[in-house]
């Protein structure tokens, strides 16, 4: 059984840290294995929380530069209607 519609980020990041109860995590983990956005949002979920970004700021402008530069690889690239 899958989520419809997608989750709400606020769920993604408590399924990432593992604070869901085990039939909503299991519920979540299904309709990632079938979303591929929302597959992409956890993977940006998981970048910001990894980063300190997640928990206190940036505490440089490096910090921040590499945090972009990761966001700017997961994603995909623009469309262009050219």
């Amino acid at each position: 059984m899958t989520i419809s519609p997608c989750p709400p980020e606020s769920s993604l990041v408590l399924w990432n840290e593992g604070l869901l109860s085990e039939d909503i995590a299991d519920e979540i983990a299904a309709h990632i294995d079938e979303c591929p956005a929302c597959e992409k949002r956890l993977t940006l979920v998981a970048l910001v929380r990894q980063s300190s970004v997640g928990q206190t700021g940036f505490h440089s402008e490096r910090e921040c530069d590499n945090l972009v530069k990761s966001l700017t690889q997961t994603l995909p690239a623009p469309i262009s209607f050219e």
